[in-house]
């Protein structure tokens, strides 16, 4: 399986954009499902404690428009005269049906199953159905009980119909009756009852015109519903139900059955009380809310796809450069080639942060160039070196025991100065054929230049007066081997500082603002003004990288490119005449 270090930078980044925006997409479509689901819920519970509400309230309306219909028995002169008689003869029997019919068909109130009426006085009873009537004497009486008082109504909960007595056709049916008396106000006494049948379907419709809703109603007590709506539940199911709704009127309800809210309100009408409660399902609840997530989600999936396209193009855009940098640091490591220019291979021109890396990687190229130049120009100069050393070494232990021998005899004669001058040159002889020692520290150099100086003074009769100063914290700088020796020479052989008395040479070593200062000062004959000059425009234009060593190590820029080489922060020489004559010779070297 491929790492995530292994992946490309275009990858790493199209990845990276991607899953942030993946969690965006999710942490916005999960918010908003949330915040769409709260305030379902808040308008739901607003909506349905109205809708309970003006349920109720219309069923209470609609039962009591019963009690309404039973005041137009004595509204109507004639019938209620009528039904005041002891006896009744045909026609008036008659027209008391008519009444009744014209009562049963009417739909300006609740829609009515069967309507009974009893007569006290004449002893007749009259039935009423859509389609079937009947009347007559009955022994079935309309039993209201006697705490009912005066014209209230009474109401008998769900229970199968019946004829009263009477032979009328169709099979019984579930229904609620509401019974009343009929009073006679003048003389205070009741001249009959009247009894409505209303189906219990009539009620539900009532209840629940949707046919879709959900709900039930319970009788007065609560134990379990009289009435169903689309609701299987049971009577435990129901009362708890029930119970969750009933202290503030709506409630969450979750059933095996049935998760969601409740709504609950009471109904009254006379003696009877039902509890009403409907039931709004979470899937009915969030219906509108999955549709809006599922085209919330396609509409961000849409964003989601331009945004990752858009992404892909800028990346690709923006990741090309550094391909081809990729492609161009294979090619130059398989080449080798140090001249390789990633600015010749790229296409790419801004100037920012990848412009400037192209820019910073070619500069690199060019110092790793300069760098390798260098050393090889080093290296090819300490061959040559060691070349010359080795041809200068006629058997090298040969000469040098040899003069140990003689420094011993001196020694043994009492010749203690030629002992010291033997010993003297016999050092500097172990010291320049020491080939595999390529530095020394720059007090091995002065030491070096001292003895050539004082072997000097001894051949040409101590006419001149050297003078070495070296700062302590520059002693132990380490600089190339034989660095100092050509410039002794050089006023030793142009100078001609051995051959006039009186002559002087001064070399200086010391530290001042981390810079390495090296000055060789003599009063000699100097070079003149042209020539030195010359050496010091040539001095200053030397550049390592296009100059080649030159056979003779005694030659000044030999020694500068010597020093360049080895201190990359970059050495310079300087020429001058000083005021008394010969010439300055300065050497800085950055630390």
């Amino acid at each position: 399986m491929k790492k995530w270090r292994d992946f490309s930078f275009e990858g790493k980044l199209t990845v990276s954009i991607f899953c942030a925006l993946l969690l965006c997409l999710v942490t916005v479509t999960a918010s908003t499902q949330i915040i769409t689901r709260r305030r379902l819920e808040k308008q739901a519970v607003e909506n349905g404690l109205m809708e309970i509400r003006n349920k109720a309230e219309r069923l209470e309306l609609q039962l009591q428009e019963i009690s309404s219909e039973a005041n137009g028995f004595g509204a109507n002169a004639e019938i209620g005269r009528l039904m005041r008689q002891n006896t009744l003869d045909a026609v008036e029997r008659y027209r008391i049906t008519m009444f009744l019919r014209s009562m049963m068909y009417s739909r300006a109130g609740i829609e009515k199953y069967q309507i009974y009426l009893q007569l006290y006085r004449s002893g007749l009873s009259f039935i009423q159905r859509e389609f079937g009537s009947a009347s007559g004497h009955s022994r079935h009486s309309i039993g209201i009980p006697g705490i009912v008082y005066g014209e209230s109504l009474y109401c008998y909960g769900p229970h199968l119909s019946n004829t009263y007595g009477f032979s009328l056709e169709g099979k019984g049916t579930e229904v609620y009756t509401f019974q009343r008396r009929l009073y006679d106000q003048a003389e205070g006494n009741a001249y009959g009852a009247v009894s409505f049948d209303v189906e219990v379907d009539e009620i539900r419709r009532i209840a629940f015109p949707d046919e879709d809703e959900i709900g039930f109603l319970t009788d007065p007590y609560g134990m379990g519903p009289v009435i169903r709506q689309n609701s299987d539940f049971s009577d435990q199911q129901a009362e708890r139900i029930l119970n969750a709704c009933r202290k503030n009127g709506f409630g969450v309800v979750k059933e095996d059955k049935m998760n969601g809210i409740a709504f609950y309100r009471k109904v009254s009408v006379g003696n009877l009380e039902l509890n009403l409660v409907k039931l709004i399902p979470y899937d009915r609840l969030y219906a509108g809310a999955r549709q809006l997530m599922l085209w919330n989600i396609a509409l961000i999936s849409f964003g989601f796809l331009v945004c990752i396209l858009t992404i892909m193009m800028i990346s690709r855009r923006m990741t090309r450069p550094i391909r081809e940098l990729d492609l161009c640091m294979r090619d130059m490591s398989g080449t080798k080639d140090l001249s390789y220019r990633v600015r010749d291979h790229v296409r790419y021109h801004d100037r920012d942060e990848v412009g400037r890396l192209i820019d910073g990687t070619d500069r690199m190229l060019e110092t790793i160039e300069e760098m390798f130049c260098r050393q090889e120009l080093l290296s090819r100069a300490q061959r040559d070196a060691e070349s010359r050393m080795l041809q200068a070494q006629i058997n090298p232990h040969f000469l040098y025991n040899s003069l140990q021998s003689i420094a011993s005899l001196a020694l043994q004669n009492g010749e203690d100065e030629i002992f010291q001058y033997i010993t003297l040159l016999g050092s500097r002889m172990h010291y320049s054929m020491d080939l595999e020692k390529t530095t020394a520290e720059l007090k091995e150099e002065f030491r070096y230049v001292e003895s050539y100086l004082t072997l000097q003074n001894v051949r040409f009769g101590n006419t001149m007066e050297p003078v070495i100063l070296l700062s302590p914290e520059a002693e132990h700088i380490v600089v190339p081997k034989m660095i100092l020796q050509p410039l002794a020479e050089n006023a030793v052989k142009h100078g001609q500082i051995c051959r006039q008395a009186g002559s002087c040479l001064k070399m200086t070593g010391e530290v001042e603002d981390h810079v390495l200062r090296i000055v060789m000062e003599d009063n000699g004959l100097g070079c003149g003004p042209e020539k030195m000059e010359e050496l010091n425009r040539e001095l200053a234009e030397l550049k390592p990288e296009k100059t080649e060593i030159r056979g003779n190590h005694i030659g000044l820029v030999n020694i500068l490119l010597r020093l360049q080489l080895f201190f990359p922060g970059g050495a310079t020489m300087s020429l001058e005449e000083p005021d008394g004559g010969g010439m300055r010779v300065e050497i800085r070297i950055p630390l």
